[in-house]
């Protein structure tokens, strides 16, 4: 299977190479799969700053906008791999900021402080466990904070504190709301300071009800809010119209979704207060208790409807100026306003806006996107066989020299309760960009269009749903002459793909399914979580009760109607449809015979969590597409090479693919030969190391060569790793300082300018300058280290303290020196440490596995799956007690065979004392993986050898 895959990829890119015509202008998977660059956009309190989520290219975190300069200062930085889950402002100085990423969230406090006219930020972080739940009218900010109690009684201690006694850590008794029992600890807790009021909004795992309760902040009894499954029908509150009263979006009475006066009392919805005739509402705003605006889905369309002149006033001024655009108020404040603009042919702009002026342009999600003309949208309707009317949009390519393009029918997944909406679609516009045309359906089932669409589409899978699709796509492929067709879909789009080509094989020349089901009777039974009755009624509310029907609308049991070939995408770890479901369809595929291109990611799940599967996803389907459609490859050779480069990464790694390290060099060398100097670096790494290629140091040498003369920075760092550490060649000082200079004007950020200060330190072709080597360490870090569990400070650090380890070891610095060299390693701990240690036991030899067992023996057998090394006894050089930290300095060498020693690593490692510590190490950490002998040294800050062992290989 790895074979044909690779032959399809190979094939594919040649064919590209060869291509002397192009498509102009299709959009980079990478411009348009990727997170935006501004985001979240809040007024401080009174207006005076205006913050954002920025991530741009060396930046990314929490910022100020400067109006004057148009452009935002960041005050507070984030990992690149973490993203700002919400902040808001507490006063005019003092934010809330939650970051991080997956469970893991850092909760800080962000102050501003003004000095000259300048503004700079204090980040500390919250030192207690918990969440904010709101804050009290009136300054000084006085905080709502949910207290982590860590008792078995209490889930959450509810608090009213200052920001100074949060960032204290204080929690007074007399500031206690209320301890919050278990079952009450697993509400959401929200305050409403226009009513004074805590609601509580719970999900009761044996009622299967949303359970919201209120009460008086001063009061201690909960009274019911509401209480609903949402299942039966939608709920939504606006705002409290009264004490006793709300605006909620509800169909519980109604066949749309309407806006009601529900009364909290009876726990009864009220009266109508608007309902739109064809489409469900999403939203309602007031001024003060009046009905301002509705808002709606129109064709997919964002509308609203005015009953307030000044709200419709304000609208019309926006429409002069965003003429087929559509938009929301994100925040106001007074009578500014920050907007988000946006459409099927824009991402998202933000401007600040006050009636009767001009809008004032902030910033955009996309701006890479402005280079590119995007695909808009054409609005269809057509009428199903029993009357009902389907809405469709319809995505047109720009017409080269006339031609038709291919049409990629697109439904979307669900089925039920999903609509697919007129604004900016990554997959669409790439798509369109390389000539294809998209047809998205929003067919019986979807939402929008009030609870009797929505229930037809139940249990019409295979059946109404597709009709309703295919009745599109033929008004479609008349009005426009097309003839050729492919069906592509995610979760149900994917079945619905695949039930499309089954029942119109003369329409469709190819499929792709994604995270598909194919298996309708499986969804009943696929583990002993599917078959508990109330999954049972999840599942019927879907496909219908279980009945041998089924297995006819089941794309497994009919593999053999399929005639046109199928590209395959799952998750191997998707627990959403399961990936019993994919695996079964492929296997009934390979039986039948038919043509079948798996691609299956391991650890992934119901989609991708990452941008770079994306792009690969991506680049794999426009091959596909290619391929069946007859369109011609419309990417540049630049951004194919871009997306064969991930897949060969993915395969060298094993991550997310199988590993196959072969398949992967044939791919790095067909990429190399398009200029690509990333795939030039890790062929040199495999020739250098012997993994994937044979072990071949010129041709390593040579590819690094190519690569640099490409501008590439990380070519350019290892030859100056190769010529400093004389482990391949003989040491050639003053080419490695020439080629870590190159380094590091290509990236200066990188880690070149610390070798460089190496070099400086040690005198390394040049006079020791202790003074100029630490200063331009310290500057670096200080000026590149953005967060320190971003992946490039982290690496940033690593390096440093190699260094820095190296510098302690055989540097001879003096006692001013050793004292920053420490600094250097102390940058991120605040603790005390002891600069000094003792060894007080150790084991050593070959590792057994468990605990500090090793067999020891005067030489060992040359097997590169070896586990060598020692276990240190670690403790204080005094006879002081207590659990203190220190530094340790951990060096490996080699002996080879003409009496040479090679250094192979030096590393600053933070040990506790009392403590065991492992220090291990493989034949695959030598180039040549072997060596005569292998030599472990161990040393304090101070510089003496704790610990000295030879390990001798024959």
């Amino acid at each position: 299977m790895i074979a044909k895959k690779l032959q399809f990829m190979i094939l594919g890119l040649l064919s590209i190479l060869t291509q002397s015509v192009a498509v102009a202008n299709p959009i980079p998977a990478t411009e348009l799969f990727r997170e935006a660059t501004i985001s979240q956009l809040q007024f401080s309190p009174g207006g005076r700053h205006i913050s954002a989520f920025i991530n741009q290219k060396n930046r990314k975190g929490l910022a100020l906008y400067n109006r004057k300069t148009n452009d935002f200062q960041l005050i507070a930085l984030v990992a690149k791999i973490d993203w700002v889950r919400q902040y808001r402002w507490l006063d005019h100085n003092n934010l809330y900021l939650v970051s991080g990423r997956d469970n893991s969230w850092i909760h800080s406090i962000v102050q501003l402080q003004q000095t000259d006219g300048n503004i700079s930020a204090v980040v500390t972080a919250v030192p207690a466990n918990g969440y904010l739940v709101g804050q009290l009218k009136g300054y000084p900010p006085r905080l709502l904070f949910a207290h982590d109690a860590g008792r078995k009684d209490a889930g959450f201690d509810l608090y009213q504190l200052s920001i100074e006694q949060l960032l204290a850590r204080q929690f007074p008794p007399a500031n206690l709301i209320q301890s919050l029992t278990d079952s009450a600890s697993a509400s959401a807790l929200i305050y409403d300071p226009e009513t004074n009021r805590l609601i509580s909004v719970r999900w009761d795992q044996d009622t299967r009800l949303i359970d919201v309760k209120y009460r008086e902040l001063q009061q201690k009894q909960w009274l019911p809010l509401f209480s609903y499954n949402p299942t039966d029908f939608s709920f939504l509150p606006m705002q409290f119209l009264s004490a006793d009263s709300l605006a909620v979006l509800s169909d519980k009475n109604s066949d749309k979704v309407a806006l009601y006066r529900f009364d909290i009392t009876n726990q009864q919805i009220g009266d109508l207060l608007f309902e739109h005739p064809r489409y469900d509402l999403i939203g309602a705003d007031f001024y003060g208790d009046q009905l301002a605006s509705v808002s709606y889905l129109a064709h997919g369309r964002l509308e609203q409807q005015f009953f307030v002149t000044a709200e419709q006033q304000l609208h019309q001024g926006l429409s002069a100026y965003f003429p087929e655009q559509q938009w929301i108020f994100v925040d106001s404040e007074a009578d500014w306003h920050l907007v988000l603009v946006f459409s099927a042919t824009n991402p998202g702009q933000y401007y600040l806006y006050q009636s009767g002026q001009k809008p004032k342009f902030i910033g955009e999600k996309l701006p890479a996107l402005a280079d590119y003309s995007l695909a808009s949208t054409v609005k269809l309707e057509s009428a199903a066989a029993d009357g009902l009317l389907i809405e469709s949009l319809l995505t047109l390519p720009a017409k080269k020299n006339n031609e038709v393009p291919p049409l990629v029918v697109m439904p979307h997944g669900g089925p039920i309760g999903v609509q697919d909406t007129d604004d900016f679609e990554p997959t669409v516009q790439f798509l369109a960009s390389r000539g294809y045309a998209v047809l998205r359906i929003n067919f019986r089932g979807s939402r929008g269009y009030g609870k009797s669409f929505k229930e037809r589409g139940i249990a019409e899978l295979g059946a109404g749903i597709e009709q309703d699709i295919t009745r599109a796509v033929t008004q479609v492929v008349e009005k426009y002459g097309i003839t050729r067709t492919c069906a592509m879909g995610y979760s149900y789009g994917g079945y619905s793909a695949m039930m499309l080509a089954m029942h119109q094989p003369q329409q469709y020349r190819c499929v792709i399914a994604g995270f598909g089901i194919y298996d309708l009777p499986l969804l009943f039974n696929a583990s002993n979580l599917k078959v508990l009755p109330e999954q049972q009624k999840r599942v019927e509310r879907v496909v219908g009760p279980m009945h041998d029907g089924l297995r006819e609308r089941s794309p497994v049991y009919k593999a053999q109607l399929l005639q046109a070939p199928v590209l395959l995408i799952a998750g191997m770890d998707d627990d959403t449809t399961g990936f019993e479901q994919s695996h079964r369809m492929f296997d009934a595929l390979k039986r039948a015979g038919k043509s079948v291109q798996p691609m299956f990611y391991q650890d992934t799940g119901h989609g991708h969590d990452r941008w770079d599967l994306e792009h690969h996803q991506i680049g794999l389907i426009e091959q596909f597409l290619d391929q069946h459609l007859a369109i011609h490859a419309t990417s540049s050779i630049t951004e194919q090479a871009e997306q064969w480069y991930r897949q060969a990464e993915l395969l060298a790694t094993g991550e997310k693919l199988a590993k196959d390290l072969p398949a992967a060099m044939q791919l790095y060398q067909q990429v190399a030969a398009t200029g690509h100097s990333g795939a030039m670096v890790e062929l040199a790494r495999a020739a250098i190391y012997g993994e994937g290629l044979p072990q071949d140091l010129q041709k390593g040498v040579k590819y690094l060569r190519e690569a640099a003369a490409n501008k590439n920075s990380t070519a350019e760092l290892m030859l100056g790793l190769l010529y400093s550490a004389g482990l391949h060649t003989q040491p050639d000082l003053p080419k490695s300082n020439q080629h870590f200079r190159n380094a590091a004007k290509l990236y200066s950020a990188g880690t070149a300018t610390l070798y460089l200060a190496r070099a400086t330190c040690l005198g390394w072709a040049q006079a020791v300058d202790w003074h100029t080597c630490l200063n331009a360490i310290e500057q670096h870090l200080l000026a590149h280290q953005q967060h320190f569990s971003d992946p490039h400070s982290r690496l940033l650090q690593e390096t440093s303290n190699s260094i820095v380890a190296r510098l302690l070891i055989e540097g001879q610095p003096g006692d001013a020196e050793r004292h920053r060299l420490i600094g250097l390693l102390q940058r991120a701990l605040a603790k005390p440490i002891d600069i000094s240690a003792e060894v007080s036991g150790y084991r050593h030899g070959l590792y057994e596995g468990t605990g500090v067992k090793y067999e020891n023996a005067s030489s060992y057998p040359l097997n590169t799956s070896l586990d060598f090394g020692s276990a240190l006894k670690i403790d204080r050089s005094d006879d002081s007690t207590g659990n203190v930290g220190t530094w340790l300095l951990v060096r490996w060498q080699r002996k080879l065979s003409d009496g040479t020693i090679q250094l192979l690593s030096d590393k600053a490692m933070m040990v506790r004392q009392p403590s065991w510590l492992r220090l291990h190490n493989t034949l695959n950490s030598a180039p040549d993986k072997k060596s005569a002998a292998w030599m472990l040294q161990v040393f304090d800050l101070k510089g003496q050898n704790l610990y000295q062992q030879e390990f001798v290989f024959q």
